[in-house]
Formats: structure tokens, sequence, C-alpha cells
């Protein structure tokens, strides 16, 4: 039978001090990453459930006077629109508060969050209509399959793009001083 061994008393994988300070340093930076990943997936999540209810509300329940396919674009587009507000509202407040694009006003930040999750759905919509049409997978399965597919996509492009480093602008520098020409 194994005893547990107390958290103090655990080796670290190396001995070298030089590389034991770095996984000190690195630790608390990957610990909020994870942390930041795991929120974006929670209410990804649900914004991928808000997404495909809304989708079937419109192709199943709703009456659309529109063929097949494009009945399908539109409830993809709608289904889009409003999983990416509840998607940025939940994210915003609790997954990217702490980086340092936080700091913009909350229309830039919604805008910015919009543009790269258009991207995203862009891709996913074409890998649905692929899944769909070329592939015969049912709408709602090929939607959730392409949403799973972008997930990654998304959660990069929000922290290279939506919330990265605010560039802080320069005081205007002072323009320099001309000496006075010297009468004589």
């Amino acid at each position: 039978m194994r005893t547990r061994t107390h958290p103090s008393r655990v080796r670290r994988f190396t001995a070298d001090p030089r590389v034991r300070g770095v996984q000190d340093r690195l630790a608390p930076h990957h610990l909020a990453a994870l942390k930041r990943l795991g929120t974006y997936l929670v209410f990804g999540g649900l914004a991928a459930v808000v997404n495909l209810a809304t989708q079937a509300l419109l192709l199943y329940v709703v009456y659309l006077p529109l063929g097949e396919s494009a009945r399908n674009l539109f409830a993809l587009l709608v289904a889009n629109e409003v999983s990416i507000l509840a998607n940025f509202i939940p994210n915003d407040r609790f997954t990217f508060r702490q980086l340092a694009g936080a700091r913009r006003v909350w229309w830039v930040r919604c805008l910015r969050f919009h543009l790269t999750a258009l991207t995203g759905a862009g891709l996913a919509v074409l890998l649905q209509i692929l899944l769909h049409e070329v592939l015969r997978v049912q709408p709602i399965l090929a939607n959730a399959l392409a949403i799973a597919i972008v997930l990654g996509f998304n959660f990069t492009m929000h922290h290279l793009f939506t919330y990265r480093h605010v560039a802080e602008r320069p005081a205007h520098p002072a323009r320099p001083v001309r000496p006075a020409l010297a009468r004589s």
C-alpha cells in the first residue's frame, strides 16, 4: 500500500536551480491560461447550445418561405449572431478581463470580438455547408462539428487580436525649440 507524499516533499523533475526558477516563473502564467481556456470552453459550450437551439428553432419551428439551402443559410447567420453575443458577454466579463485588451471601451471590445467571431463563424459556415451539401451530413450535426473544429481558431484569435496588449500612445513630444538667432 502506497502512502501519499506531502506536496512540500515532492521532488521536482530537475535539480538545476536555473530550470527550477523558470518553472516557478511560468507556472502562474500557465495556470491563468488554463483557467481562461476552461472558462472559454464553458461559455463557448453554452453559446454553442444557443447557436444550435436558434438554428433548430429557425429550421424546424418557424416557417420561412425559402428553399432548403436558403433557409439553412438564414438560420445559420441568425444563430451565429445570437451566439456571438451570448459568447461575448460572459467571456468579456469573466474569461478575458485580466488581459491588457480588456481596458478598451466596451463597444471596441465587442466590435473586435465580433470581427474575430465572424471570421470563425465564416469558417464554421463554410465547413457546415461543405459537410451538409457535399457530404450530406444532417444540418444540426454538421453545424456542431463545424463549431467544434473552429473552437481553437477562435480562442487563439481572441488572445492575439481581440484582447491583445493595448498600445500606449506616446505623449506628443514637444517641438524642438530653435535657438533664437543672435542679432549682431
